[in-house]
C-alpha cells in the first residue's frame, strides 16, 4: 500500500545517476524520414522551384522550402551593442537595433525581444540611480542632525 502522505516533487535527490534529466543543449530525436529528406533537399527544392516557376504549383514550394529551410528561432544575433551603464547608453543601444532592423539583420519579433530586454535594463539602472541618489539624501539628512522640520 502506499502511503499518502509522502511528499510528492522531486522523485531523486541532487546527484543520483537517474535524477539528472536531459543534457543541456541536447536536440530532439529526428523522425525516420529525416536523413533521407536532408540527402534529397537539394533535388527537391530545384523540384519545386521548377514547378512553381513553371507549372505555377506554389504549394509544393512552400512545404518544401518549410521543411529544409524551418523559421528562426533563437539565433543569435548578428550587431552588437554598446555598454549599457546610463539612460544615454541606453538610448544609443536602441538606435542600434532600430538600425539593425531596418538592414535586415534582424526580425521584428527580434528587434521587440531585444527591446524588451533592454526597458528592463534601463529600469534596473534607474532603480540604482534612484537608490544611490536616496541614500545621498539620508546622508545629508543624518548630517544636518535629524529629520527636516514640517512646515
Amino acid at each position: 500500500m502506499l502511503a499518502m502522505n509522502k511528499p510528492r516533487g522531486r522523485p531523486f535527490p541532487p546527484g543520483h545517476q537517474f535524477g539528472r534529466g536531459r543534457p543541456k543543449g541536447s536536440r530532439n530525436r529526428g523522425r525516420p524520414g529525416d536523413d533521407l529528406l536532408d540527402q534529397f533537399a537539394p533535388h527537391l527544392m530545384g523540384e519545386c522551384i521548377r514547378r512553381a516557376l513553371k507549372e505555377g504549383d506554389r504549394t509544393a514550394l512552400r512545404l518544401c522550402v518549410e521543411r529544409v529551410s524551418p523559421t528562426r528561432r533563437g539565433v543569435a544575433l548578428s550587431f552588437k551593442l554598446p555598454a549599457i551603464r546610463s539612460a544615454q547608453d541606453a538610448e544609443r543601444a536602441v538606435e542600434k537595433v532600430t538600425q539593425a532592423l531596418h538592414r535586415g539583420q534582424c526580425t521584428p519579433a527580434e528587434a521587440t525581444e531585444v527591446m524588451k530586454f533592454l526597458q528592463a535594463h534601463a529600469r534596473l539602472l534607474q532603480d540604482l540611480q534612484m537608490e544611490s541618489r536616496l541614500g545621498k539624501l539620508e546622508q545629508m539628512i543624518q548630517g544636518r542632525g535629524g529629520a527636516p522640520a514640517n512646515r
